[in-house]
């Protein structure tokens, strides 16, 4: 019978389990493609707490090469299965991703390092930053969706982004829409002044309609019915880069819901 291993304290070692010269344990395995793998750990206490991480992941079928896949590619690869998504959408997707995860600590992290106290301190640090609930919102369903994709796929086991927004309060600052006397105010001082008077139509139309930015700037003298007193929303204004520079492009609201006639004010109509 092979006698067996031990390291420098008289602790029997398992197999792939190796004591260092300099003190330090490695475990040798396989991962779920063959490949042989390594890790260190300062201590054999840390190595074993390590190899059941391993056994589980190997368990599930996760590979040590998809661990390493860090969450900025993850939400890109996400991005390139997304074949549903408008080209403003994805646009919009993609640039609240470079200007808010992309350089942060936790966009290069690898996604088996990734736990949802990561993804925690990250939104609080958004918060400090000065970004709105609203805003974190959005980019958590990024980041969640990118990690069910994960999940999905066996890259790793569950979703650390789940329950990540817990805490996050929601913005106190409530919108409030101007008086019947402030629109009066706003109305004379436009029909008095030289400089802004020309627009007087457009925020009659503005106030009348309540209509989006977008839907309002889009609009067209074919999506008039003055004989039945009614505008047409169907198409929207906007101001993006779509792959060809940042240009103005017409396009189609974001749902059905958002194609809609809306009647006439007898303040628009006139």
């Amino acid at each position: 019978m092979a006698e067996k291993r031990k390291d420098s304290k008289g602790r029997v070692l398992r197999k792939g389990e190796h004591e260092r010269k300099d003190g330090r344990y490695h475990y040798l395995y396989l991962d779920a493609s063959g490949k042989r793998c390594y890790v260190y750990a300062k201590d054999l206490i840390s190595l074993r707490e390590m190899e059941k991480e391993i056994e589980r992941d190997l368990l599930y079928g996760i590979s040590n090469a998809s661990g390493k896949t860090t969450l900025n590619q993850l939400f890109k690869m996400h991005m390139e299965l997304k074949n549903d998504l408008r080209a403003t959408t994805r646009e919009d997707y993609n640039r609240m991703w470079r200007n808010i995860v992309e350089a942060s600590a936790i966009g290069c992290k690898k996604i088996s390092e990734i736990k949802q106290v990561h993804v925690k301190a990250f939104y609080t640090d958004c918060v400090r930053a000065g970004l709105k609930r609203n805003t974190i919102k959005l980019i958590h369903n990024l980041i969640f969706s990118s990690f069910e994709l994960a999940v999905d796929s066996d890259f790793i086991r569950k979703n650390p982004a789940k329950g990540a927004m817990e805490g996050i309060k929601k913005d106190a600052v409530k919108k409030i829409p101007l008086s019947g006397n402030e629109i009066k105010k706003l109305m004379d001082f436009c029909i008095d002044s030289s400089i802004y008077s020309i627009h007087v139509p457009f925020f009659i139309i503005a106030i009348g309609t309540c209509l989006r930015c977008r839907e309002l700037t889009g609009l067209t003298w074919s999506d008039i019915d003055m004989k039945n007193r009614t505008i047409s929303i169907n198409h929207q204004l906007i101001y993006k880069n779509l792959g060809d520079g940042c240009k103005f492009h017409i396009n189609k609201p974001k749902t059905d819901a958002g194609e809609r006639i809306l009647p006439m004010t007898e303040s628009v109509y006139l």
